[in-house]
């Protein structure tokens, strides 16, 4: 773990997700928009597709470096 991005971020970002990947969160805090495109998605895809758009979601967010769950 880079502790330097640790120390900047901590474990929770902003809206209070998890963190899991410090380096992968670091691009998206860098690009907002990205991050709030891909949160927007995801929960799109909760709201239609309510079962397996949970586990798209939970996809979407462990690619920006948090956690869902």
């Amino acid at each position: 773990m880079n502790t330097t991005l640790y120390n900047k971020y901590g474990c929770y970002n902003d809206d209070n997700y998890f963190i899991e990947n410090h380096n992968k969160w670091d691009y998206y805090a860098q690009k907002d928009h990205l991050y709030r495109r891909n949160k927007r998605k995801a929960f799109m895809c909760i709201l239609i597709i309510p079962i397996f758009g949970f586990v798209i979601a939970a996809l979407i967010f462990d690619d920006m470096g948090l956690s869902l769950i």
